[in-house]
């Protein structure tokens, strides 16, 4: 589930407990480069109306709030309550159904085949003629299946664990 993270920039004081408290560190809140810095521009600001105060900006947004569980321990402990979380279901936003009116040919379908198969070398030369095969571990898990040519390729080939195992390949069997 998303949440809606917004800050209250008006009544956050920049003090940073939100950031220290959240359990998961999802709350990477901006440093300014200099004091009184926002984005390149200073700001004034004083809770007293008419006055004016030049301040450092910490909390412009916070960058990695997709990772909120939605605990509201910052919203909770936050001394100025700046800080407000809501639950946020995004709908899944569909196509119009119709029919295709325009497809360039460059984003067409294209056969799976056009991907996966080499380019014969030679007129004539497929990709599974003599000479090329399939090369398959001794273990028989499909993530450690590779293709190698072996006209091309003589050296057996392993997992980059398989490879720096003192073991051995089998050790995990």
């Amino acid at each position: 589930m998303a949440y809606r993270f917004q800050v209250n920039e008006n009544t956050c004081i920049n003090c940073g407990i939100c950031m220290d408290l959240c359990p998961v560190r999802c709350l990477d809140m901006t440093r300014p480069s200099g004091a009184g810095e926002r984005g390149g521009e200073r700001e004034r600001h004083s809770p007293v109306p008419g006055i004016w105060a030049e301040r450092s900006w910490m909390m412009l947004f916070p960058t990695q709030v997709a990772s909120c569980i939605g605990c509201q321990v910052c919203a909770q402990e936050c001394p100025t309550n700046a800080i407000t979380i809501e639950s946020h279901v995004q709908q899944p936003v569909y196509a119009q159904r119709g029919p295709v009116s325009y497809l360039p040919p460059e984003d067409g379908w294209q056969p799976l085949d056009a991907y996966t198969r080499a380019t014969p070398e030679e007129p004539g030369d497929t990709p599974w003629g003599e000479g090329r095969a399939w090369h398959v571990s001794e273990r028989q898990e499909p993530w450690q299946s590779w293709r190698s040519w072996l006209g091309e390729r003589k050296e057996d080939l392993r997992a980059p664990c398989q490879a720096a195992c003192p073991v051995g390949t089998n050790a995990g069997l």
